[in-house]
């Protein structure tokens, strides 16, 4: 319902407006699983991630960022 939304996804999803795309940080995820968001957020964003919160297994992204961090 958000044209600007919708724009943000298409520009990050290669023209497609899917969902979710989710921007944290310096990130963007389109369709990401739950395990990479929590991965990316402990990257990007650490003081928001619930205390506790871990990631049940590595996804794809959460296996890149792991990788470019140097983990």
């Amino acid at each position: 319902d958000d044209p600007s939304a919708a724009e943000f996804g298409r520009q990050h999803a290669d023209g497609n407006e899917t969902v979710p795309t989710v921007h944290i940080g310096e990130q963007v995820l389109v369709n990401p699983t739950p395990n990479d968001v929590i991965s990316v957020m402990q990257a990007q964003v650490p003081h928001l991630v619930p205390e506790g919160v871990e990631p049940r297994g590595e996804g794809k992204v959460s296996g890149a960022v792991k990788r470019l961090l140097g983990g």
